[in-house]
């Protein structure tokens, strides 16, 4: 696995831990959070929605992470 690969997965798996523990994040409170540039943070949610693990939702532009089941599950 390259590196950039491998950063990804490890913020993906961060991001989802945070969001399972707190049921809904705006991506500023992952940023704040977490210290991720924008770049990877983005990066690591387009691994998570592609996996089909979280989901967005817009609330009057406010752009919130979910969990896509209410069901929690093991990421990694």
């Amino acid at each position: 696995m390259n590196i950039m690969k491998h950063d990804i997965d490890i913020n993906a798996s961060t991001i989802w831990r945070m969001v399972s523990e707190c049921k809904r994040l705006s991506i500023k409170q992952i940023l704040e959070m977490t210290g991720y540039k924008e770049t990877m943070m983005m990066f690591a949610l387009g691994w998570l929605i592609k996996e089909d693990k979280v989901e967005l939702n817009d609330n009057e532009g406010t752009l919130y992470v979910e969990l896509t089941s209410s069901i929690s599950e093991i990421y990694y």
